[in-house]
């Protein structure tokens, strides 16, 4: 595996229970994903790279729909204005490169342009997840197992 990703090594598939237990020990190292997984990833970085400045400008134009514009020198694209001008809307997808969690269990991400709240983010999930039918637990990755630190 490449060193410069912040995947662990696949260990196994957890369980709901398991997951929950991750969440509320902050044992976030526990948490891997499927080797298909982190290959698709690599090869996603990949594409990305020779389109986009970066993976971050890839995420703010593609999910958070920031303005985009053409960098001079490297001719990929950029995002054009600072975060700080525009007005934000969090993002609930799918996580596209989920961890490896048994079948049944569903991996989501909220994207941000800004930090939000645990208290912010349920409100979002509750709005794209009807709160009778799904259990969630929510947590932010510590910022060395991003995989884009620079959004939330």
């Amino acid at each position: 595996m490449q060193q410069d990703l912040p995947f662990v090594d696949f260990t196994e598939a957890l369980t709901w229970f398991e997951i929950q237990s991750v969440v509320s020990t902050s044992s976030f190292t526990r948490f891997s994903r499927f080797p298909e997984t982190t290959d698709s990833y690599i090869k996603r970085k990949q594409l990305i790279s020779q389109n986009y400045v970066s993976v971050t400008d890839y995420v703010r134009i593609n999910i958070l729909s920031y303005p985009s514009k053409v960098d001079e020198q490297s001719g990929k694209l950029k995002v054009s204005q600072s975060a700080k001008e525009l007005e934000f809307k969090p993002v609930f997808m799918l996580n596209e490169f989920p961890y490896a969690v048994e079948d049944g269990v569903f991996h989501y991400v909220v994207w941000s342009g800004k930090w939000i709240s645990e208290s912010d983010a349920c409100v979002i999930v509750d709005e794209n997840l009807d709160p009778v039918e799904w259990e969630y637990v929510i947590c932010e990755n510590p910022p060395d197992r991003r995989t884009v630190p620079e959004v939330q």
